[in-house]
């Protein structure tokens, strides 16, 4: 066979083996047309009394609307009226795999800082709050493919009458795999909630946590509470 023959053949083969690696963005609550802390921050002016932090948790869809949107804790502080009617207004960047939208779900954190010069101040960081130490404003969390929405399915099995909960964490490298699996919190544990939710989360894919230099290995920590709007056990949901 003549040598160009078995170059073409070669780069035939290559191409057919090799998966190219998918283009992957994640969702930013901070961007977009309407952006989480923009329509948020008009409902803090004006209310004095120090910093608050609340941890949150939720989807954001193909279109950037924020949905299953849950307060996982606020350190003892009421939210403002209008809170969550607020939150739906937010048009965000969604997440991107091979420039496709596609549903995720996230954890962020909002901080709500007040300053007697400049009034009140609301920023978030979007991990939560689990993580490596010193990662920084720059870093992103993982995120779930799918959303909490396909989890809190997943777990439908598990909806009853009385108040549950289970927090787990665990280590997401750069190529995905889980590992160091903890259950910090699980309030039906002879049941096997806990384990159950792991197992979920285990088997689910993410969005992997980024950096200011790219992807990188992070710890991570996911919620389940049911009844979803509201739990005694893990705080105020919606």
């Amino acid at each position: 066979m003549p040598r160009n023959g078995v170059v073409f053949t070669l780069l035939l083969v290559l191409a057919g083996g090799v998966a190219a690696e998918p283009r992957v963005q994640s969702a930013y609550l901070n961007r977009g047309s309407k952006p989480l802390t923009a329509v948020l921050t008009p409902l803090f002016r004006g209310s004095h009394g120090g910093n608050f932090t609340i941890h949150m948790a939720t989807d954001v869809g193909p279109r950037g609307r924020l949905s299953y949107f849950r307060v996982v804790d606020s350190n003892d502080r009421a939210l403002p009226r209008g809170f969550f009617r607020a939150v739906k207004k937010a048009r965000v960047r969604p997440a991107r795999i091979d420039a496709r939208p596609v549903r995720v779900g996230v954890n962020a954190i909002l901080f709500v800082s007040w300053n007697e010069t400049t009034g009140n101040k609301v920023s978030l960081v979007q991990h939560s709050g689990y993580e490596h130490p010193g990662v920084g404003w720059n870093y992103i969390g993982p995120q779930v493919q799918g959303g909490y929405r396909k989890l809190y399915r997943m777990m439908n099995g598990w909806a009853g009458d009385a108040p549950m909960g289970a927090v787990v964490a665990f280590d997401l490298g750069s190529h995905g795999d889980k590992t160091a699996v903890l259950i910090l919190r699980d309030s039906h544990s002879a049941n096997g909630l806990g384990v159950y939710w792991s197992k979920q989360l285990v088997k689910s894919r993410f969005i992997n946590a980024r950096g200011p230099t790219g992807v990188i290995h992070a710890r991570s920590r996911w919620s389940f509470a049911f009844p979803y709007e509201h739990s005694e056990y893990l705080g105020r949901w919606r």
